[in-house]
């Protein structure tokens, strides 16, 4: 996952929650091959080691983090952020969609973020 620093998809308008922003800044760097220590967690996020011990042991706490031996990684409990196969099922072509159902072959929507 390409993660922006942190700040950088910030705007002046009033809704936007910057804590989100922090949070699934670390969610992004704790999607690595290999459990990350939370220093890394904080140069990755460009967080203090102080902000960035407070987001992973929250969501440690929320079971989206497992921590053991002072490396934290993801638990498959941040599947359930995704989003649902029925919504991505109505925004994917209609052709597979069409092939999902017809044939014994699987079909996976997968969108692009970002530009080209």
């Amino acid at each position: 996952m390409s993660a922006h620093p942190i700040g950088e998809a910030a705007t002046a308008a009033s809704y936007f929650v910057r804590s989100l922003e922090r949070g699934l800044a670390v969610i992004g760097v704790l999607d690595a091959p290999e459990p990350l220590s939370l220093s890394e967690v904080a140069r990755r996020t460009g967080l203090s080691r102080a902000a960035a011990r407070r987001f992973v042991l929250t969501l440690e706490h929320l079971g989206y983090v497992r921590q053991s031996g002072g490396r934290f990684a993801l638990t498959p409990r941040v599947l359930e952020l995704r989003t649902s196969r029925r919504s991505s099922s109505r925004c994917a072509n209609p052709r597979s969609s069409r092939c999902a159902t017809t044939t014994p072959s699987s079909a996976s929507p997968a969108f692009r973020r970002g530009g080209s």
